[in-house]
């Protein structure tokens, strides 16, 4: 008869006697590498572990060891979404092996799907029955196991009460009743009381908790209010002189400018007109050069001497008249350089008084901005505090948050079953015994 150690996890893939053991070692080797080398949380191991895991399964099939070691692994990366198939399929492979129904139901209660963790919880019980009866598992381990069934089942009927259905709870209690004798249900119902006074103190706790926050609350909030409407008694104030400073800036600002612009006005108008003329000239300097162009091209074609100095007399009145033109470009340009130089100077001045002024107004605005937000924050604030009550606090809220979580009543042991499997993976490799 095969007798089950305190984890079931080996043995109940491996038949040993009393002389024996056989166990494939490419499959010990695999699951021993999923619970040591690739345990390490801080490499990035994200995509090789399954990797692995799938390699492994091609090779070597849906062996036990690797489907046992994969979901302990995944549940130390509380990857349970990865572990909860496996080990659907470990139960599937192995439906004596009472831990793979007790890893079942425990991750469908860490997920939260706590109907589902009852049915679990249902199945794991019809298998316990006949296990105890047949005497395969060791005293220890029943006991652990039923007080693990009395923890998760006291997180169903407190905790998760509103998430589950009160037959199907019934339903189960009758099962477990079933399958434990005296002293494994006086064991499961110590646990399962356990959780339910855990639940009730901390229903308690919170409850407490909130009753101290409302009245702290109370007086923290008269007290906000009266220094909130000093605060802005004082911010109506700046306000204020803020208004008045900015209508001073913005005149005295818009009159200089005039005076700028007085000035700017008739250079504008006389850079104009110089632009105008210069754009003549330069027309009238194209076209006579273009027909010295033309008249050297008739030139470089013409043979006759006669109409050759004809064409060359030509030549000598466009360029006398260019020259004059070029003369006219010299000192229209000059001029009109004269004039920006002026209109630059004096335009660069109005922009720096222009971003000064802007400047001066654009900081005098946002602070105006900012005492106006400040002013219908704090009246916002006053008016959230006359009508609202105390905030829930931060103790309250982790109970909350921890209340309805498996975990906080019934921790899976994952370090613990990982030293246990690889002490028995460990005595495999020495063979047996």
């Amino acid at each position: 008869m095969v007798i089950y150690r305190a984890l079931p996890f080996v043995l109940a893939v491996c038949v040993i006697s009393e002389t024996t053991a056989r166990c494939d070692e490419p499959a010990r080797q695999a699951a021993e590498r999923l619970l040591t080398t690739l345990w390490d949380k801080q490499s990035n191991r994200t995509v090789e572990i399954p990797e692995v895991f799938r390699k492994s399964v091609q090779e070597l099939g849906q062996h036990p060891l690797l489907l046992q070691a994969y979901v302990l692994n995944r549940m130390h990366y509380y990857r349970y979404r990865d572990a909860l198939p496996v080990a659907e399929q470990l139960s599937d492979l192995s439906p004596d092996l009472l831990e793979a129904w007790m890893m079942r139901a425990w991750i469908q209660g860490i997920l939260s799907r706590f109907e589902r963790m009852l049915i679990e919880i249902q199945l794991a019980a019809q298998r316990l029955g006949p296990a105890i009866q047949s005497g395969q598992y060791e005293q220890v381990e029943l006991e652990r196991i039923a007080a693990r069934l009395g923890r998760m089942y006291g997180f169903a009927e407190g905790p998760a009460q509103h998430d589950v259905n009160a037959a199907t709870l019934r339903d189960v209690l009758r099962e477990i009743q079933r399958a434990l004798n005296d002293d494994l249900l006086r064991i499961f119902e110590d646990e399962r009381q356990d959780v339910l006074a855990q639940y009730v103190r901390a229903a308690n706790d919170r409850q407490q908790s909130l009753i101290q926050s409302e009245q702290d609350w109370q007086t923290k909030s008269q007290q906000e209010i009266q220094n909130l409407d000093a605060a802005n008694a004082q911010l109506q104030q700046r306000r204020d002189q803020l208004q008045q400073e900015a209508i001073r800036v913005r005149d005295d600002g818009r009159r200089q400018l005039s005076e700028f612009d007085s000035r700017l006005e008739p250079l504008r108008g006389e850079a104009l007109a110089a632009n105008r003329r210069l754009a003549s000239v330069e027309w009238s300097w194209q076209i006579v050069a273009q027909n010295i162009a033309a008249e050297e091209a008739l030139l470089a074609r013409e043979q006759d001497p006669h109409l050759r100095a004809i064409i060359l007399a030509r030549i000598s009145q466009l360029q006398w008249q260019l020259r004059g033109i070029e003369t006219d470009l010299f000192g229209l340009r000059a001029h009109l350089a004269t004039l920006r130089q002026q209109l630059n100077a004096l335009e660069l001045q109005r922009r720096s008084l222009a971003q000064s002024l802007d400047a001066q107004l654009s900081t005098l605005q946002g602070e105006l901005q900012q005492v106006q937000r400040s002013e219908r924050q704090n009246l916002t604030r006053r008016d959230k505090l006359l009508g609202s009550t105390a905030p829930v606090p931060t103790s309250a809220r982790v109970i909350s948050d921890q209340i309805k979580v498996l975990a906080t009543y019934d921790p899976y042991p994952v370090e613990a079953e990982r030293q246990r499997l690889l002490q028995d993976l460990r005595q495999l490799a020495r063979g047996g015994g």
